[in-house]
């Protein structure tokens, strides 16, 4: 009898292990026809859920392949291939990270979609590839997520867990926020909308169906990837050096900015829009600072190691500064959190963000400027 029940034990695990695929989740991204950095991360999975019923809690949990060699092409709308493939390899958590050239320049603003491949396999998983053209000058909307779009309350650890628990389609937008930015956000004749936060990388699915509910059409979404702090398996033990992990913001957040200036035509001006509650005026005024000359490079990497940023980000950033500025340009604004007292940093860098005290008073000043009827 106990031979014929783990026989069955045994029989049943090889069933499910032939069930098991590996699925690409891809990122939205935006980039210019020589420089589209594809992003994401490989997943071993059963089925894919729907984003709707998928909680951050659960993708903690999700399975990924390390270390594996993967491929992208990009697709034209009639399904043609549209770039040579490019090769990379999965990181410690399955992310990976891979810089496409289109075989020729685009015109115009086009869509192209992504194809993953590993041993000549085709993944699941599809991700939209945003191109501007190189005369393009935007601008390009890069928001924060939590306190700018989303409401959230974070007054403690334990909020923070709570968040942890909820599918995107509880989580609430600021009143008037959805209207507003996808007003912006039409493709293509609108502004590019990129979400970037300090919000963990397992939020992904949960906020993409909250954006989705929303009716935003996302050109870029970076969330901030796990650090050396957070090991493969989290459990209760593992809560602490997660939330400290959290405070890694500054550094990953002027580093993604900068690639993105990078991946971006010249001429193309970046709208930064945050909140006080953490750091985002001080790293938008940090990177103007850098471009105009106010800051030198060395100035910026001693600010990034004073607010914290992790070696592998800091080695990149550092290479990123070595080459010489370009003509970029870039504003700045912040919704004021009333209840906090404003963290001390250089006047010469306050000044340089525009402040409103709640996000209605921003999106009236936008309406105002006519960047809400694009």
């Amino acid at each position: 009898m106990r031979m014929v029940r783990e026989g069955k034990v045994a029989q049943k695990r090889l069933d499910r292990a032939k069930t098991i695929a590996t699925f690409a989740d891809l990122c939205p991204t935006l980039g210019r026809w020589n420089r589209l950095r594809v992003r994401g991360r490989l997943l071993a999975v059963e089925c894919v859920s729907p984003r709707h019923e998928v909680t951050p809690f659960q993708e903690i949990g999700a399975r990924f392949l390390p270390h594996r060699i993967v491929e992208v092409a990009l697709l034209d709308s009639s399904g043609r291939p549209a770039s040579e493939r490019y090769a990379g390899r999965s990181d410690q958590f399955g992310f990976f990270e891979i810089l496409v050239t289109l075989r020729q320049p685009v015109d115009r603003r086009t869509i192209f979609t992504a194809r993953t491949f590993i041993d000549e396999q085709i993944l699941a998983g599809m991700g939209e590839c945003f191109v501007l053209p190189e005369e393009d000058s935007g601008p390009v909307l890069v928001s924060d997520v939590d306190k700018t779009y989303l409401e959230s309350i974070i007054r403690s650890p334990r909020d923070i867990v709570r968040m942890m628990a909820r599918p995107g389609e509880v989580r609430r937008p600021l009143p008037g926020m959805p209207a507003l930015t996808a007003a912006l956000a039409r493709w293509p004749e609108g502004v590019p909308l990129i979400f970037l936060s300090g919000t963990p990388f397992f939020f992904k699915r949960s906020l993409e169906d909250r954006f989705y509910r929303d009716g935003l059409t996302l050109t870029g979404l970076f969330l901030r990837p796990p650090s050396p702090t957070v090991e493969r398996s989290f459990d209760s033990g593992e809560l602490g050096r997660f939330l400290d992990s959290l405070h890694y913001q500054f550094g990953f957040k002027v580093l993604t900015i900068l690639q993105i200036l990078n991946d971006l035509p010249d001429g193309v001006e970046l709208l930064l829009w945050g909140d006080d509650n953490q750091h985002d005026p001080h790293v938008y005024a940090s990177i103007s600072g850098w471009l105009d000359g106010t800051l030198t490079s060395g100035q910026l990497l001693d600010l990034a190691d004073r607010y914290q940023i992790l070696p592998q980000q800091r080695q990149e950033l550092a290479r990123i500064l070595a080459n010489p500025q370009r003509p970029q340009r870039v504003r700045q604004i912040a919704i004021r959190e009333i209840a906090r007292r404003p963290a001390q940093w250089p006047d010469e860098l306050t000044r340089k963000t525009t402040h409103f005290d709640t996000a209605a008073d921003l999106a009236a000043i936008l309406e105002g400027a006519g960047l809400g009827s694009t």
